[in-house]
């Protein structure tokens, strides 16, 4: 869809296709296109037996049996050169965003030229790789809230430990992104005889 030009037309009839259960079609996504496409949300509802989908531009629903929903928090090498600035188009991931960006300028830490700006070679830096990940992870966390999307369970490793922290109501944004600058510093500072690491 995002490769050919709009066509209102081709997308009613995606629609229409999946306005009701394909068998064999377990799972549905969604897609942002560009400005000059109709806003498009999603609304989750659930019961205690059914999770129901639906686009607001759709007639249709999809329902089935509710599956557990898991939010995996990944850890270092998930960063990549401007990797929030899609996301910023999201006005929940940007307030999101915003608040832990307030939060790190006491430290004078630039969270958006980092995270929006940042080149790989930016993240080489761990501080910035664990500052980033967390902001990201906080951000991602208010956008499943705000459509209904709650976790069943959580899981994280390393850094992202910080998000589960956030997911679970353990920490505030603030508190998930500071401590994701003062891991890292403390790593920074400590100048560590270099090494490696295993991970079992």
């Amino acid at each position: 869809i995002e490769s050919v030009p709009r066509d209102d037309d081709y997308i009613s009839l995606l629609h229409e296709i999946h306005s009701s259960n394909t068998p064999g079609h377990s799972y549905r996504g969604y897609t942002v296109l560009g400005a000059n496409t109709p806003s498009r949300e999603i609304v989750v509802s659930s019961t205690e037996d059914t999770l129901c989908w639906e686009l607001t531009h759709q007639a249709g629903r999809l329902c089935g049996e509710k599956r557990p929903v898991w939010f995996v928090f990944s850890g270092m090498g998930t960063q990549w050169g401007g990797m929030g600035k899609d996301l910023m188009q999201l006005e929940v991931f940007e307030k999101a965003f915003r608040k832990c960006a307030k939060a790190l300028k006491p430290e004078g830490f630039d969270l958006f030229d980092i995270a929006v700006n940042g080149t790989d070679a930016t993240f080489d830096n761990v501080l910035n790789s664990f500052v980033s990940i967390t902001a990201i992870q906080v951000g991602l966390v208010d956008v499943l809230s705000s459509i209904g999307i709650h976790p069943d369970g959580i899981v994280g490793h390393s850094v992202g430990e910080l998000g589960c922290a956030y997911a679970d109501g353990t920490f505030s944004a603030e508190q998930a992104v500071l401590a994701g600058y003062w891991r890292g510093r403390c790593i920074l500072e400590s100048k560590l005889p270099l090494g490696a690491m295993a991970a079992i």
